[in-house]
Formats: structure tokens, C-alpha cells, sequence
């Protein structure tokens, strides 16, 4: 064989292989572009499906305010007591006179007033066990609303006393802070009644 022939038989199996190499390259450049051709077609791509869902918002349940039971009203069932003790033998035989008088500075306090009252002294009436109250109504025992007593024995020991009742605990310490009590005997002696301690009857 000639040089010559040779020389043509290379370059044309060059140039064959050549041309395989681009059909190659080219395929593999198409993808399933190529095959959606040869073959089965591929179907769209719903562009529904691919878009993401809506959400809904997120609700916040209102707050519910919190509801306070409302304070129970302050019952009024606290008293207090002005009391002074006489002495022993203070009463002289006769007729007496004691006047009590309350008085408030402080407006809110509305049991204010002047209470006179007048017994008699006599050695002939019997003693009392205990003490005798002289209150705003007459003399009594310890029953508050006792029948009022007219006639005492001069050795009989007796307590002036204001007392007030129906109060709220307030009220009662109230009267402690700004009320005043006196007694006045037969018109001239002059004695404080001390406030005792709120307390409920």
C-alpha cells in the first residue's frame, strides 16, 4: 500500500471518530429533552401544586380580665366603752345628780350628746352585789337595758360608763382616737371617762 493510501485511511477514520465524539457530546448536552422526544412525553408541572398552601393567621384568644370578688361590707358589730370607777363611799346620803357628755371632733362620728339623770342615797337600800352603771339612761346593773335603779346604798360601788355600740372596728377605733367622756357630779366635779378597747359585745 502507498503512502498516499495510507495517509487517507487515518484521516478519514480520524475524522469518524471525530464525529462520534460531537454525536456524544451533543446527546449528553440534551438530557430528558432528547428523550421527551424519542419517547413517552413528560407532563407539565402544575404550577398549582408547586406554590405553597396558604396559612391561616394565627388567633390570639382575647384575655379574659380577672374578676375581684367585691369586699364584704365591715359588719357592725363592734362597741366601745368610756368608763370611770368612783371611789368607795363617794356617794353622800340624798339626792344626786351626774350628767355624761360625749364629745367627737371628728364629724363621723355622729353619738354625741349630754345625758342627766338624778337618784337618791340612802343607807336603808340594800347593796348591790358588784358594780352599779351610771349611764346616758339611769343606773342599771350590768344588763345594759335593765330596769333604771332610782335609789342606791351609800357603800355601793359605781362606774360611769358611755357606751357605744353598733359600730364597724373603724368606727370604734375612732371614737378611741378623737371622742371624749366626762361625768359631771352635782354640778361642780368634773371626771374624764377613760376609752377602753374596741371589742364585740
Amino acid at each position: 500500500m502507498s503512502n498516499d493510501k495510507k495517509g487517507n485511511n487515518r484521516a478519514t477514520i480520524i475524522g469518524i471518530a471525530a464525529l462520534t465524539i460531537l454525536i456524544i457530546v451533543l446527546m449528553s448536552r440534551s438530557g430528558p429533552h432528547s428523550a421527551s422526544q424519542a419517547g413517552t412525553p413528560i407532563p407539565p408541572t402544575s404550577t398549582a401544586s408547586a406554590m405553597p398552601k396558604p396559612t391561616m393567621p394565627l388567633t390570639t384568644p382575647t384575655p379574659i380580665p380577672p374578676t375581684f370578688a367585691p369586699a364584704p361590707t365591715e359588719e357592725t358589730n363592734w362597741a366601745i366603752n368610756f368608763e370611770y370607777r368612783f371611789p368607795t363611799g363617794y356617794w353622800s346620803i340624798g339626792y344626786h345628780r351626774y350628767t355624761l357628755i360625749l364629745s367627737c371632733p371628728d364629724a363621723q362620728n355622729p353619738n354625741v350628746g349630754k345625758w342627766t339623770n338624778t337618784f337618791n342615797v340612802s343607807s336603808s337600800t340594800p347593796p348591790v352585789t358588784g358594780d352599779l352603771y351610771l349611764r346616758p339612761e339611769g343606773i342599771s346593773g350590768v344588763v345594759l337595758f335593765s330596769q333604771p335603779i332610782t335609789s342606791i346604798n351609800d357603800a355601793q360601788s359605781t362606774i360611769a360608763i358611755v357606751s357605744v355600740t353598733g359600730l364597724t372596728y373603724n368606727q370604734a377605733d375612732s371614737y378611741v382616737k378623737h371622742c371624749t367622756v366626762t361625768v359631771q357630779t352635782d354640778n361642780s366635779a368634773t371626771y374624764p371617762l377613760p376609752a377602753g378597747v374596741p371589742f364585740q359585745p
